[in-house]
């Protein structure tokens, strides 16, 4: 891909220089890249050289820094990150590259639950082993990237469960360590009368909700049952888990329903696992969500909807 970039940019280089108006040719493709280039992202995020969550990061003692939200080696998204890097110098279990090796996407599949405030078994002893200490939370890149649906409320929760407490905030950066501290949630609930999908379902046209990672999961509140109707492609031997709890294993094919009680006035997590993905002509899919039903509702509030679309 950079061999190819440098292709096109000779050939581009290449036809200015022989455009008639040559004179005034490189400051309208100056204009035109920098028209093209969408600095959103840094600018949301605070992206300057001395953001004091950063700085606070910078004057701890030891540990690597794990930011949030997670994302795989060649999401651009990854490289607001390095921009820290020359504020706070720290080592990162992740990062930004695209030659990045296999084994770190297979960090990152254990890693990105925690964008959604979902931590599987183990995570805790998997951050001590990385040797992490310190963890950055960007709120502004839950928000703008197409990445991640904004669960920032669900990551915060579950850091604050996990024993995290913010020592230093700037903008839209906090810096999080475990200690004492304030438990209060800064960011808004999304909306209880809603299932809120995590990271790994994609809505393909009127086709459903599908899986497009091996594991899945959304956000139930209430205490109540719910029905579920799902299908796959191919038969797909799943589990399906609440609360860290299996409640059920099938090999899905045909259309297959599921009744599921949730029990207590909270949220929920609903997890989804498939051992691997069916190839189509376009993606790779697991389950198709086709139905949802809640079959008994009870009172519950809630603050706002949440970007309940999905993304890959």
């Amino acid at each position: 891909m950079p061999i190819a970039c440098l292709a096109i940019a000779a050939l581009v280089a290449l036809a200015v220089t022989r455009l008639r108006w040559a004179r005034f040719a490189p400051l309208l493709v100056v204009l035109v890249l920098f028209a093209d280039l969408d600095t959103r992202v840094y600018s949301a995020s605070d992206a300057d050289e001395s953001n004091a969550a950063y700085a606070a990061i910078g004057h701890q003692r030891s540990g690597r820094l794990l930011e949030l939200p997670v994302f795989t080696p060649d999401e651009h998204y990854g490289s607001v990150y390095l921009h820290y890097d020359i504020q706070a110098l720290r080592e990162r279990p992740l990062g930004y590259s695209t030659l990045a090796p296999k084994s770190v996407d297979k960090l990152v599949q254990k890693l990105e639950p925690l964008n959604c405030g979902e931590w599987p078994p183990g995570t805790p002893a998997l951050i001590d082993r990385l040797a992490v200490r310190p963890i950055a939370f960007h709120r502004a890149l839950f928000t703008l990237s197409s990445r991640v649906p904004d669960a920032s409320w669900f990551a915060w929760r579950a850091l604050v469960r996990h024993g995290y407490r913010p020592f230093a905030h700037d903008g839209e950066i906090a810096a999080l360590r475990r200690g004492r501290g304030s438990e209060a949630n800064p960011l808004q609930e999304p909306l209880r009368s809603l299932p809120f999908y995590c990271q790994g379902w994609f809505t393909q046209s009127d086709f459903g909700l599908w899986m497009v990672e091996t594991h899945s999961s959304v956000w139930l509140y209430g205490s109540t049952r719910v029905r579920l109707g799902v299908k796959s492609l191919l038969p797909l031997r799943a589990r399906f888990s609440l609360d860290g709890r299996q409640v059920a294993q099938r090999t899905v094919r045909t259309p297959t329903t599921l009744n599921i009680r949730l029990r207590g006035e909270r949220w929920h997590l609903l997890t989804f696992d498939v051992p691997r993905l069916v190839h189509t002509t376009k993606d790779k899919v697991g389950l198709r969500l086709v139905s949802f039903a809640r079959l008994a509702t009870s009172p519950s509030s809630g603050s706002r909807n949440p970007r309940t679309g999905s993304s890959r």
